[in-house]
């Protein structure tokens, strides 16, 4: 069993050839975003049969070599709580790792908790307690402690175990096609892409705004994710998500008016004020369209029948070890109701389990 290190090219190169006839690799990332748009790789752990590499990016400028290994399409990438990880890799090569087997998806498949954490995990799979310790460390500051390594060297350690477990309970379930199925809704690039276009989409109240003023609030959604993503900053960095919200409501006429804004500070006026202002006005000439669809206030009797499914829905999982919320939640049964059929509960092993049931409900009410 080898662990180590990994800071020059050299040894770099020797794990690459260790890795070369490898069916399956476990994968972590420990990364870095507090100030700046994209993740930073801070450090890379991988995992075989063999043993455990901590592979170091801030000593080692190119990891293309190492990439190619874990980009290989017949090689099996063994992650816990893969959807960070896989951000980091696609902003990487603008592609995903495949193909992937998440210990976390598997675990709520399996019946052992929804989103279940890796040490909790690993305490209830293989009996270990890991140690917290560091969960908050700075991993792109150097040099680490042996205690930093050991505890990276820990989150790839047993996810070989948890592999080996989760697929054989999930094959005993009859349910490794769940799991594929799952897999490839993780696998979806639209996910990693965060295209400026729909950035407004996470501008939670947008859709009490006024057809007109959500056009302005999408002009001006995509213009701070661009300048986000060209100066690597965080979004609030450029402007936070409220005063988005009031500019939209109240938008200035000029850069005078602007500047009494006491929120806006002024680097942020010099840097990007003549851009914010004429993204507002582009938002403003666009034609007034609604972009958040106006949810249907149920009827009473709509109501009874939502209730009726849920308790449905709360009786499958309880007899089959489920959280409810993995099937369906309640504003989709919400949306079943009242005759939207274009909802996750209604495709794949989720028609299967659940769906036809709930379809055959909402026909005889």
């Amino acid at each position: 069993m080898f662990t180590e290190m990994i800071q020059d090219s050299q040894s770099l190169d020797r794990l690459i050839a260790k890795l070369a006839d490898k069916e399956w690799i476990v994968l972590d990332t420990e990364f870095k975003r507090e100030s700046t748009y994209y993740p930073t790789l801070c450090l890379l752990q991988l995992a075989t049969d063999e043993g455990i590499a901590c592979v170091d990016p801030v000593a080692l400028k190119d990891l293309e070599p190492l990439l190619d290994v874990i980009y290989e399409p017949t090689r099996l990438k063994i992650l816990h709580s893969a959807r960070q990880d896989l951000e980091l890799f696609y902003n990487l090569r603008g592609a995903l790792p495949t193909p992937l087997f998440d210990t976390q998806l598997a675990a709520g498949l399996a019946g052992l908790g929804d989103q279940i954490g890796y040490g909790a995990l690993v305490e209830r799979l293989v009996e270990v307690r890991l140690d917290k310790a560091h969960t908050r460390t700075d991993w792109c500051r150097r040099p680490l402690s042996a205690d930093q390594i050991r505890y990276a060297e820990d989150d790839v350690r047993y996810l070989p175990a948890l592999h080996q477990n989760l697929s054989d309970r999930l094959r005993e379930l009859g349910r490794l096609h769940w799991l594929d199925e799952e897999t490839s809704a993780l696998l979806e690039p639209d996910l990693y892409r965060n295209d400026p276009d729909r950035a407004y989409l996470r501008i939670k109240r947008g859709g009490s705004l006024s057809p007109a003023k959500q056009q302005v609030l999408k002009a001006l959604t995509t213009w701070r994710e661009r300048c986000a993503q060209q100066a690597d900053l965080p979004r609030s960095w450029v402007i936070k998500d409220k005063l988005l919200f009031e500019l939209t409501s109240n938008p200035p006429a000029d850069e005078a008016v602007l500047k009494d804004w006491d929120e806006l500070k002024p680097g942020m006026l010099r840097r990007w004020g003549s851009s914010l202002l004429e993204a507002l006005h582009q938002g403003q000439n666009q034609p007034p369209q609604a972009l958040w669809d106006n949810p249907i206030k149920p009827t009473d009797a709509q109501k009874k029948w939502v209730k009726a499914l849920a308790v449905e829905v709360q009786d499958y999982a309880d007899a089959n070890g489920l959280n409810p919320a993995l099937l369906c939640n309640k504003q989709d049964l919400g949306r079943l109701v009242q005759g939207e059929r274009e909802l996750k509960v209604l495709k794949g092993w989720r028609r299967e389990e659940i769906g036809e049931k709930l379809l055959s409900m909402v026909a005889g009410q």
